[in-house]
């Protein structure tokens, strides 16, 4: 993200912070000294928990007056590992008395 305060001489924003929201514990930064980057603080496990393979973030950024922007940030998690079951081995060879 880019972020400019043109009522700042240096175009300095005092906070930023992630609003809370769904998923929004799962990212921290709250409140951090700009929004350039947003970092995961623990584990999003969509196997776990579908309902975070979408976040949708919201974003403050307050000026030392106190007025104050807000951007959406839009966080799709993909499952990497999502590996079907398998058998090993495939086949298996047996014998039935009767």
């Amino acid at each position: 993200m880019s972020l400019y305060d043109r009522d700042n001489a240096t175009g300095d924003v005092t906070t930023c912070e992630i609003l809370p929201g769904f998923g929004s514990e799962k990212f921290h930064g709250t409140p951090m000294p700009d929004c350039s980057l947003l970092h995961v603080a623990e584990l999003i496990d969509v196997d776990e928990t579908p309902e975070y393979s979408q976040i949708n973030l919201t974003v403050k950024a307050t000026d030392a007056a106190s007025a104050g922007a807000l951007a959406y940030v839009y966080v799709t998690v993909y499952d990497i590992n999502d590996n079907a079951p398998t058998f090993d081995p495939v086949y298996y060879k047996g014998w039935i008395a009767g």
